[in-house]
């Protein structure tokens, strides 16, 4: 198509590929993380599209020309709607993010017939942007006045952003004294507000750059470009180091004054279920419920256990027991079933008398792990001993 190589495009790919990886492998099917990738996915678009708009290539896709009306606005939606699922330790949509997902909608409805127009329609339109960038903002195609459209996603952006700061400082000063204080909590805190920071910095920036551009022809894209991809490196690394941030927050909110009302019937638990947020009283019903099951029937030592197997035998919804997972034991639900079988191996299997004879495959296949490779990873994870010594300890004890 006679692209030429240009470092955006290889972000914009990459950060595509994270976007499905966090979406697809993320198989407990939490909100959040499935939010932040579809977050991470626009941010790919939009770096692609500023791409094509900075080094004349969006000739080769007419097609995609002010799709980014939808795509941009989708964004700090997303962003929003991520940051306080976190802080709300939700598992579910609420019913106001319904009427905040229809804006990008509703805003992409007035290009609707510039979308149904032909490709050597678009071209024309593209070439004469592309040789005066201050066109690009005019955004003719649609329904509403002249650079209209730009003012109202400029303006929904910033107001979420800032709605996304006060969120994050009341819930520093009300909510996280009522959370546990630990290491993870704490990152994922620093998270939100350093992704927070960064998305307000980056539509700043965009908007000084298209102030710039309604008066000048030059190529002011250079700022947004440059921006979004410090923006986004900057999020994939801090991901990459902190990976754990994934999981959510550990623990459960003390009641304050206004929540010591006491559940008392099973319809009220349903009822405060429904909203999307695991109460403390059901939290509790589901933590008995999984570890009656788990003494009684040891579900970890079944090879391709998984966690729509566990939601089936005990009765709690999928998306309910993995935002439990999550948020009690602040690992994921392979996490959480392999600790159970190296658990299992430390105070059953090494104090059986042959314990001496089994190979570390024999081990790990009696405790539920499908591969010998598995089963080093989780010894070293929960212990932080190789399985060497972690099972020559257990030998030590036994004797």
């Amino acid at each position: 198509m006679g692209l030429n190589f240009h470092f955006e495009y290889f972000l914009s790919l990459l950060t595509a590929v994270v976007a499905l990886v966090l979406f697809f492998v993320h198989r407990d099917r939490t909100l959040s993380p499935r939010i932040l990738a579809l977050f991470f996915f626009c941010i790919s678009y939009m770096v692609f599209f500023y791409a094509l708009v900075r080094y004349g290539d969006f000739i080769h896709f007419p097609h995609l020309w002010r799709t980014s009306v939808f795509v941009g606005t989708l964004n700090p939606v997303l962003a929003f709607i991520y940051v306080r699922s976190v802080l709300e330790q939700r598992y579910g949509f609420r019913r106001s993010d319904i009427l905040l997902l229809s804006i990008p909608f509703l805003l992409a409805l007035t290009f609707l017939d510039f979308y149904l127009q032909p490709a050597g329609v678009k071209e024309v339109v593209i070439r004469q942007a592309l040789a005066n960038k201050s066109l690009y903002l005019e955004e003719n195609e649609g329904l509403l006045p002249p650079r209209f459209s730009v003012v109202i996603r400029d303006f929904f952006a910033i107001g979420l952003v800032v709605a996304q700061g006060i969120m994050l400082y009341r819930w520093h000063k009300h909510t996280r004294p009522r959370l546990p204080e630990n290491p993870q909590n704490r990152s994922i805190f620093r998270w939100l507000v350093f992704l927070t920071a960064t998305i307000g910095l980056t539509f700043a920036l965009t908007t000084i750059q298209q102030f710039f551009q309604f008066f000048q022809a030059e190529d002011f894209y250079w700022i947004t470009s440059s921006t979004v991809m410090i923006a986004v490196i900057s999020a994939l690394v801090y991901l990459f180091i902190r990976p754990n941030i994934l999981y959510g927050l550990h623990g459960w909110v003390k009641p304050g004054v206004a929540d010591e009302l006491p559940v008392s019937t099973e319809t009220e638990v349903k009822q405060i279920s429904r909203k999307g947020i695991i109460s403390t009283t059901h939290g509790e019903k589901i933590q008995a419920t999984v570890d009656a099951y788990f003494l009684e029937k040891k579900p970890f030592l079944r090879q391709g256990y998984t966690i729509a197997n566990m939601s089936a035998e005990i009765g709690v919804p999928l998306h309910q027991l993995s935002a439990f997972i999550n948020q009690q034991y602040g690992q994921s639900f392979n996490e959480f079933i392999n600790g159970y079988r190296v658990q299992y191996v430390k105070d059953v299997l090494l104090k059986e008398p042959d314990a001496d004879q089994f190979t570390l495959e024999a081990i790990g296949k009696k405790a539920g792990f499908n591969s010998r490779s598995t089963f080093i990873s989780a010894v070293k994870k929960k212990t932080g001993q190789t399985p060497s010594a972690f099972l020559h300890k257990g030998e030590i004890e036994r004797e």
